[in-house]
């Protein structure tokens, strides 16, 4: 049974499944002619709603990918059939190889069951003509097709009902993730979505038509085949299994707890819904009267096109706080590696405690050497890891523990508060479109190129940083401890940041957008190295270049140094790197370095403003 690649089909989604791209001449049979149906005309209010999927569990979906060529049209089909926790899945096509002159076609069914702690794929063989089973931590879900829709249930006014067509109308669509299309039809039946389509022209003389199908809603029924086997028994699980539950993929959409005696009960939680790019965290910081700790929650989510930041401090409700610096799938991957990553064959079974166990072993992605680790699974699911860690440091001896649980995979849900996002005005940053003239220097010798990447050199000044419809300025002063960051986007702008050290592990935190009316206002203690987290990526990627003198080449028509083989761009001023242009493919980025020893970055006067916004 083929394992199925993930696709950009339809333009729709992010995660379309290539069991949606199947081809064929013979449409999946009991489905509606998309071309025949026709669209009720609704009003806004019903266009929106008949995008809301949050409570459908019940449908069949259909992809047919049309190309005509000279008058002639060939279609080629998938279909996927959600009920419950039951999936079934299609996909047919031709091989490329011939047999008697004609291509010999290709059929292959599956179906899934989804639970709480384990899920399998059942798979065909044609040879024994019987159906198996096995744990897999992939599987497909509704989510993930229809993501992408959120753009066009937000695009009611860009659409317009063509009777020609039997639908609503589009040519351009607002934050839709392609516009590599012609028109855009949207039908909608019985307040439920029925067809969304791209049309595109491909050259003169052939067009090409994706089209998106939902049908059976709530009526949608799927019979697993009767098979045994394939079960994992009394948490014991197979090399396969073992990988499969460490991997990525297996953390799509799952709840973890960490707990341990260090932390006195102040225990994190983690949930990653990666199908609806969110992720929740909570942890825990010292209360402004210094009287305990205090929980403090975080939300980061895909809405209304662009990633945002929520929080909460405990007792107090959700407020918006910016735009997301990370993405939710970053995030995630921080998470796991937290977890560990273990080999299997450095485990032993053991039958009596249903788990497996190791002493002195390491995680393989270097988090050190452990003095024993306990794993358990569920079926072919992580259950928990438990740690044990001891280290000297003079005059004592620290040892403690770990504990990892997950739980709710498939079914974590992060709902997103209700709080409004607000318009930001773009701070007004430009990059000049051409930073490479001016004074720039025309030979730099080593010594001089060596320094102007040193790390020291930035200590103290401003960089502008422009990638495609994104602009960024950081002003940063490494001695006093302060930093300043505003990220605007097209969506617009989300306003300013600063961070001020406190002590080495601890900076407070300024901010102040739309939201707070234009004022700043006092975002308390964050322990995290801001420094690293502002500009740390990208002054480490900068002293990487120092060793590279000898790749670059000074070309007089741009007035700049020029990399030999991955066309990076640099221009000097006064012994200080003024710009440097990464060139990737069709992408272009530019940094542009001024202030050099005179920025400064004044501490925001609030105590004097009590008007604080909450």
């Amino acid at each position: 049974m083929k394992k199925y690649s993930k696709i950009v089909a339809l333009g729709l989604s992010c995660a379309m499944a290539l069991s949606l791209a199947a081809c064929g001449d013979d449409a999946p049979k009991g489905t509606p002619n998309p071309d025949s149906i026709k669209s009720d005309k609704v009003t806004q209010a019903q266009w929106e709603a008949a995008f809301d999927f949050s409570q459908v569990t019940n449908v069949s979906l259909k992809n047919i990918e049309r190309v005509t060529v000279g008058g002639v049209a060939t279609e080629d089909y998938g279909i996927v059939k959600f009920d419950g926790n039951k999936v079934y899945e299609e996909t047919q096509w031709y091989n490329s190889e011939e047999e008697g002159g004609k291509p010999v076609k290709v059929v292959e069914k599956a179906y899934y069951s989804i639970g709480e702690t384990e899920s399998f794929e059942y798979s065909y063989d044609d040879e024994t003509k019987t159906w198996s089973k096995e744990a897999t931590t992939w599987y497909p879900q509704i989510s993930s097709y229809t993501r992408s829709l959120e753009a066009i249930a937000d695009a009611y006014t860009s659409f317009s009902y063509d009777a020609s067509k039997n639908g609503y109308v589009a040519t351009e669509i607002p934050n839709f993730p392609s516009d590599d299309f012609d028109t855009f039809t949207v039908k909608i039946v019985g307040g439920k979505l029925s067809v969304a389509q791209m049309d595109m022209s491909l050259d003169e003389d052939s067009t090409a038509s994706m089209i998106f199908q939902i049908y059976d809603y709530g009526a949608t029924s799927v019979t697993l085949p009767t098979v045994s086997g394939g079960e994992a028994a009394n948490g014991k699980v197979s090399e396969s299994q073992w990988n499969n539950a460490f991997s990525q993929n297996a953390f799509q959409n799952v709840t973890i707890d960490m707990t341990s005696p260090a932390l006195q009960g102040y225990d994190p939680q983690f949930k990653i819904d990666l199908p609806n790019d969110r992720v929740y965290q909570s942890m825990y910081a010292g209360k402004p009267d210094q009287s305990g700790n205090m929980k403090m929650e975080f939300i980061v989510a895909y809405v209304d096109g662009d990633y945002h930041q929520f929080s909460r401090d405990e007792g107090k409700d959700w407020k918006y706080s910016s735009p997301a610096s990370d993405l939710p799938v970053d995030i995630a991957a921080s998470v796991i590696d937290l977890v560990g990553d273990f080999s299997y064959s450095a485990f032993t079974y053991n039958a009596a405690e249903k788990a497996y166990t190791a002493d002195k072993v390491e995680a393989n992605n270097n988090q050190g050497t452990y003095d024993s680790v306990t794993i358990k699974f569920d079926g072919a699911r992580l259950k928990s890891i438990e740690t044990a860690y001891s280290a000297e440091q003079s005059p004592i001896h620290i040892a403690t523990t770990m504990t990892v649980n997950f739980s709710a995979y498939g079914t974590t849900v992060i709902q997103i508060p209700d709080v409004e996002i607000p318009d930001v005005e773009i701070p007004d940053v430009e990059i000049p479109e051409t930073p490479d003239e001016g004074d720039n220097e025309k030979t730099m010798t080593r010594d001089q190129w060596l320094n102007a990447f040193d790390e020291s050199s930035f200590n103290n000044c401003s960089m502008l940083m422009d990638a495609g419809d994104v602009t960024m300025r950081v002003n940063m002063d490494v001695e006093s401890g302060r930093y300043y960051m505003t990220v605007p986007n097209d969506n617009g702008g989300i306003g300013e940041m600063i961070a001020v050290r406190e002590s080495e592990a601890a900076y407070h935190m300024y901010s102040r957008s739309s939201a707070t009316d234009g004022k700043w206002i006092d975002s308390g203690i964050v322990e995290q190295d801001m420094h690293e987290a502002i500009c740390g990526s990208i002054i480490s990627r900068l002293t990487l270049l120092a060793s590279e003198y000898d790749n670059f080449k000074f070309d007089s028509k741009l007035g700049a140094y020029v990399h030999i083989s991955d066309n990076t761009v640099a221009s000097f001023k006064g012994g200080k790197l003024y710009s440097l242009t990464l060139r990737e493919n069709d992408m272009e980025g530019t940094i542009l370095f001024t202030d050099y020893g005179t920025t400064v970055i004044e501490i925001p006067d609030i105590v004097k403003n009590p008007e604080v916004v909450e």
